[in-house]
């Protein structure tokens, strides 16, 4: 009998051990498109991919000038395109990220295209498509971690193991004490 309870126990020590958690992703200005239209409010296809593009804290002040804050970042540059003729643009692109401000890079320059932001969403209004930098402050790239759950974890599986331990150790209880009276 008890080399039963001592399978059965390690048995349960192993699944309480398989037991994982699903983190959330570190949060980052990661950028999807949610949606994009041409100057005409027609849907457009745009991509994003990652760019080698570099925007230094000194030059992003200097691209903000006084709408710099304190703490401002560059979640992300990403290269953003669209096969669109130039007559389609202005482009407007809504990005699913949690920057603040979008700066385009125009030939040397960057520009801000930003329209509107929410903290989860933010749109850009495009005359043409290049590098794109995601600007924002690292506690809004953090505060946005929420949309997913920190851990899908359920506390089901412990519940199930604290269950079967208990059962295991009655039982064990139960056949030790029969055992003593015979």
């Amino acid at each position: 009998m008890k080399k039963i309870i001592r399978v059965v126990m390690a048995l349960v020590m192993v699944m309480m051990l398989s037991v994982t958690a699903f983190a959330a992703p570190s949060p980052s200005g990661s950028a999807s498109v949610k949606g994009a239209t041409d100057v005409n409010g027609d849907p457009i296809t745009v991509n994003v991919a990652d760019s080698s593009v570099t925007l230094s804290t000194a030059d992003l002040k200097a691209a903000l000038g006084s709408k710099y804050k304190e703490g401002m970042t560059v979640l992300a540059i990403k290269d953003v395109t669209a096969d669109l003729a130039p007559g389609q643009f202005p482009a407007t692109v809504v990005f699913n990220s949690p920057a603040s401000m979008l700066l385009h890079l125009s030939g040397d320059t960057w520009e801000d295209v930003t329209v509107s932001s929410d903290g989860s969403t933010i749109t850009g209004k495009f005359n043409s498509f290049s590098p794109v930098a995601f600007i924002g402050v690292k506690t809004d790239a953090a505060a946005t971690a929420t949309t997913s759950q920190k851990t899908n974890e359920s506390a089901m599986p412990y519940v199930i193991g604290i269950v079967a331990v208990l059962a295991i150790a009655g039982a064990a209880v139960l056949t030790l004490s029969k055992k003593k009276k015979a």
